[in-house]
């Protein structure tokens, strides 16, 4: 957010430049089955998506704990390769929990991030 977003905001609206807005978002992810349904009426409906695994990352996407911006699911982290896992033999991900339908379950948060290639 702050190296992309946020600069990117600030030199295309006045109202985040002149007010000295800070955004602040937050990515959830998390991996498993889900189903995508088309829902409404004619000419007004909209994908919706079905399951825990879109239901968890909404989830995380919410919390907001600045400079923290990317949560990931403890199933997520388990797959990931130890490159995204560590920096200079650093874990990059802080371990924690949150409670998720009754349930408290491991989460993983970072502050890392890498400008795309």
């Amino acid at each position: 957010t702050r190296h992309l977003i946020e600069p990117e905001a600030r030199a295309r609206f006045n109202s985040v430049k002149n007010n000295d807005v800070k955004i602040r978002q937050a990515c959830g992810i998390d991996v498993g089955t889900s189903r995508a349904v088309r829902a409404g009426i004619r000419n007004n409906n909209d994908l919706i998506w079905i399951g825990r695994a879109p239901s968890f990352a909404a989830k995380l996407s919410d919390i907001r704990e600045y400079p923290n911006c990317t949560f990931i699911s403890a199933a997520v982290y388990n797959r990931l390769n130890d490159e995204s896992k560590f920096s200079n033999g650093k874990n990059m991900w802080e371990q924690r929990s949150v409670s998720f339908a009754g349930v408290s379950e491991t989460i993983y948060r970072s502050t890392y991030w890498w400008e795309p290639g």
